[in-house]
């Protein structure tokens, strides 16, 4: 090859990579170009302040949302010194920090509460430095970020835990928070420890078999994992062991909860110590009441009894001394009729101590039929008239007609006459009405009277045995104190219900109501009540 054609390659080959490098730079030129508007719109798109200091404490550039933030144009506040944006404490510490940051290269983090335009919130602030090729800094970049809800969100959880631990360790309860996989305890409070006879930092170290015995493990924990699992939110009467080995037994209430971002179980003790001991001396006496009860009923059923043998002789004799009446004088006719009454009255005392003791120790059985009840009330009406009459009182029968029911009829009458004779014998004028109907699946039957009235105060205790209102009154009016007593038992007996509305002066009504099929009466006996 000729020299002239070498040197025109030569030629050719440096045209040809100056157009490649050509092409190349304008390549890197646009590209940079277009990093740099990336860049650009993301720094001015950007919602946190973006901005630049020279090493002076200069302001050498301000993304909008500065200008946004001071509510200046970017013109305006470009070469101030921080000095002229914040008050003087607050720019003392941002010199600080720039310092900081020239001096040894390295990015400072801070944050801080500012009032800026009249308005109160809190920044952090992230300060970068900007190096030449020589790692000289020459200027600092910044980015501040507004987290005044976050710190909102702080300081109300700050409160909040401040708030659970002034609860958790007033608390009146010992309280325990229990991690639910491992069991351990995360935490106790004073009263805890105070039970238990640990000190705060043992409490930490022990878990839930630590402070039950042994033999009752298999209970706690799984009670314990029924509370997990929503089931029950109380367990009662737990054994609790002692440091020194002693038990006392507590309730144990618990729910879920989130703690220092782990999971808990958040357990409240109450010792039932003295309540336990209460609770078992109550049974004792209890036990040893319903003891004394049976006894009392066996002896009034002994002695009822023994009572009842001269009571028939007496009561035979007096039928006898009847037919020769006549023949006595007004004084022996008055004796005669006083020993007639009290023997009358002393049968009827019998007989209600012996249905009584019968209810009580079950051996009191009903005998189920259809009833016709509005029958049943107008006899038990008709056999009282007489009585009534006596007395100036009518007796009105505003009863309904009702279905068959499934009763004791026999029971059922000893019920009117109780109720009725007691309207009878407690009022001294007006009338009483008795009205029947029927009340969805039972019937219900009241007795109304314009009787002397029942004080609001004893109408609770009205149905005990022995009972009277007033003494004074029982005394003028008679009764043994059991005829209510019994009438109740005989009520709820064949599956019904009796209540008591009554006024002063103004007369009672008794309501009793009876179901109109009765699906339990195979199994309806007396007992003890």
């Amino acid at each position: 090859m000729k020299k002239s054609d070498s040197d025109s390659m030569a030629v050719y080959d440096n045209l040809s990579e100056k157009k490649r490098f050509k092409k190349e730079l304008k390549e890197s030129e646009e590209k940079f170009k277009e990093s740099e508007e990336k860049f650009k719109a993301i720094v001015e798109n950007a919602t946190d302040q973006i901005f630049m200091l020279n090493k002076k404490q200069k302001l050498i550039f301000a993304n909008p949302t500065v200008s946004k933030l001071f509510g200046k144009p970017a013109e305006k506040i470009i070469g101030q010194s921080i000095y002229k944006f914040f008050p003087k404490h607050i720019a003392e510490q941002f010199v600080k920090l720039n310092l900081n940051v020239i001096k040894s290269g390295k990015g400072e983090y801070s944050e801080q509460k500012m009032i800026i335009r009249h308005k109160e919130f809190y920044i952090s602030t992230q300060l970068n430095p900007l190096k030449d090729k020589n790692g000289n800094v020459i200027a600092i970049m910044g980015i501040t970020r507004d987290i005044t809800e976050k710190k909102k969100n702080e300081e109300q959880l700050k409160e909040s835990e401040q708030k659970f631990k002034a609860i958790f360790d007033a608390a009146i309860d010992g309280i325990i928070i229990v991690d639910p996989k491992t069991k351990k305890f995360i935490m106790g409070n004073k009263i805890i420890c105070n039970m238990l006879g640990y000190a705060a930092d043992e409490i930490n170290k022990l878990s839930i078999s630590d402070i039950h015995p042994k033999e009752a493990l298999h209970q706690v924990m799984e009670q314990f994992e029924r509370q997990i699992r929503g089931e029950i939110i109380i367990t009662s009467n737990l054994p609790v062991k002692r440091k020194d080995g002693n038990i006392f037994y507590a309730d144990i209430a618990s729910s879920t909860l989130q703690i220092k971002g782990r999971e808990g179980v958040i357990g409240f003790f109450r010792d039932i110590t003295e309540r336990k001991k209460y609770e078992e001396g109550l049974k004792k006496m209890n036990d040893k009441l319903k003891e004394i009860d049976v006894a009392k009923t066996n002896f009034l059923n002994v002695v009822s009894h023994e009572l009842k043998t001269p009571l028939t002789a007496i009561t035979a004799h007096l039928s006898i001394l009847d037919d020769f009446k006549n023949s006595l004088d007004e004084q022996g006719q008055t004796s005669l009729d006083a020993v007639e009454r009290n023997n009358q009255m002393l049968r009827m005392l019998i007989d209600n101590i012996l249905e009584t003791s019968m209810i009580e120790t079950g051996k009191f059985e009903l005998n189920f039929s259809k009833v016709d009840i509005n029958k049943v009330i107008k006899e038990a009406a008709s056999n009282l008239k007489i009585l009534s009459e006596k007395r100036g009182i009518n007796i009105i029968d505003q009863t309904e007609k009702l279905p068959l029911i499934d009763a004791d009829e026999m029971r059922i009458r000893e019920i009117l006459n109780n109720l009725i004779g007691n309207s009878i014998k407690f009022t001294e004028n007006g009338s009483i009405i008795l009205k029947a109907k029927k009340n969805e699946k039972h019937v219900l039957v009241s007795i109304i009277d314009t009787g002397i009235g029942i004080p609001k105060d004893k109408i609770k205790n009205l149905f005990q045995k022995f009972y009277q209102v007033n003494s004074s009154i029982g005394r003028r009016y008679g009764g043994s104190g059991l005829g209510l007593a019994i009438t109740k038992q005989l009520i709820e007996l064949q599956g019904g219900k009796i209540e008591v509305k009554s006024e002063i002066g103004k007369g009672s009504t008794f309501s009793f109501t009876l179901p109109i099929k009765n699906h339990n009466q195979n199994n309806l006996k007396g007992g003890a009540k």
